[in-house]
């Protein structure tokens, strides 16, 4: 037996941990183990329980060439799941911001404010129930975005009512609302937030950091719409059915030296007290930056992802939970997981809505497939899987940004922010 690749040790005050980033195992080790996983002994003077539990999590392994033959097995499995099926649901290409770093470049361009129909609502919850009942669907996730999710509440909460009421004993259906935070009202607050498991709200700083980036067309900031939502959202999470709350923080160089100062009007302004997480994440690049150039520009930015990782630490000391965001490839990669937009257009990756069509989806319910990348997105396998020990999290990098070439391998990001992002969760979560 030796140590998985795919081991990470985890200092925190004097104990260590280990996590496999292939099984998502997570223990506290000893010494006797901590060195053995470093190849520093050969020893490991364990009882054949502890031995059969350190194999059966990945912690220890046959061989490397077994591991990744594993790994391979797992996301294949993974990947034409039936059980589980994932939708990203484009309600419109609008939006009531005009952020000036917005990476749907190609959503802009089509100056389209159309929001998705009734008409083409029951196309798309015919083939919802459809592929539910084709697959004996176990476990549904719904993400709904744009453009804005929320330009129509009518519509919007007729479609969340509807998708609630997939939900069986034997059905779990999750949703999930990626929006600006701008629309909320005290009359749909409650509405939302007891019926969508989990909302993402991005907030980019202080005022005077956001109002320079998420604007709306006039002009105009969005910092205080924004706050005095989550204020809202605060509020309802004080009752008896909370939400999950994600804030999501976009930051550059500059703007990353302002991060502390954030997180402290979080906690003076009782923000904090209806938030689950609080994120921060680099400026992502456009899907013009990323098409024109085929992932080429893409460039890792190691100084900014290092005072991101150390920020986790700030927001943990202020007694706000972090997560370790580590689950493995993304929607893109799984044959059950697609985004649909409001005009019944098919993508592989949620990545590319609104820019390069693969697939149209049919009034009887079904897909009809337009383009062979459709399939690309989760055939084809990248040759560094055989060898990288971050494969289970990352599985070659994103198939959109990387482009054919390869070139956007975040190994150098991972190499510096892996051991401190999961420092920061188990100090979250078990110190």
């Amino acid at each position: 037996m030796i140590g998985s690749k795919y081991n990470v040790v985890i200092p925190v005050n004097d104990k260590n941990y280990v996590f496999n980033l292939a099984s998502q195992c997570l223990i506290e080790a000893n010494e006797e183990i901590t060195s053995y996983l470093k190849n520093d002994s050969n020893n490991l003077n364990l009882s054949k329980n502890e031995l059969d539990e350190l194999y059966n999590n990945g912690i220890i392994v046959d061989s490397f060439d077994h591991e990744v033959s594993r790994l391979k097995s797992n996301v294949t499995s993974l990947k034409f799941d039936r059980s589980r099926f994932g939708v990203f649901l484009s309600l419109t290409s609008g939006c009531n911001l005009n952020c000036t770093y917005c990476y749907q470049d190609k959503r802009k361009k089509l100056n389209k404010k159309g929001y998705l129909t009734p008409e083409n609502w029951q196309i798309i919850y015919k083939h919802f129930k459809q592929e539910i009942a084709k697959f004996n669907v176990k476990y549904f996730i719904v993400d709904l975005f744009g453009g804005e999710p929320m330009l129509d509440d009518t519509m919007l909460q007729k479609i969340v009512t509807d998708l609630r009421n997939l939900e069986t004993d034997k059905l779990k259906v999750k949703l999930v609302m990626i929006t600006n935070g701008t629309l909320f009202t005290k009359d749909n607050i409650d509405f939302y937030c007891n019926n969508i498991g989990t909302i993402q709200i991005t907030l980019d700083g202080l005022k005077d950091v956001n109002d320079k980036f998420r604007i709306y067309s006039d002009g105009s900031g969005s910092f205080d719409t924004i706050t005095k939502n989550l204020r809202l959202i605060e509020d309802h999470n004080k009752g008896d059915n909370p939400c999950e709350l994600c804030l999501r923080v976009n930051v550059n160089e500059d703007t990353v030296n302002q991060a502390r100062e954030f997180v402290d009007f979080v906690i003076k302004d009782g923000i904090h007290e209806g938030i689950t997480t609080l994120a921060f994440h680099e400026i992502f690049s456009t899907q013009g930056d990323v098409i024109c150039n085929n992932g080429d520009c893409i460039s890792n930015n190691i100084n900014l992802a290092e005072k991101i990782a150390a920020l986790n630490f700030y927001v943990i000391s202020k007694g706000i939970k972090v997560y370790k965001d580590l689950s493995g490839p993304c929607i893109a990669k799984m044959a059950t997981g697609y985004a649909i937009d409001e005009d019944l257009n098919v993508y592989g990756c949620p990545g590319i809505i609104y820019s390069e069509v693969q697939g149209k989806l049919l009034n009887n319910g079904d897909i009809k497939v337009l383009d062979k990348m459709w399939y690309d997105y989760y055939l084809n396998d990248p040759k560094c899987i055989d060898t990288c020990k971050y494969a289970p999290i990352c599985y070659g990098g994103c198939n959109w940004v990387r482009g054919k070439k390869e070139k956007d391998c975040k190994r150098e990001i991972l190499d510096i922010s892996i051991v401190p992002k999961l420092q920061a969760y188990i100090m979250s979560k078990y110190a």
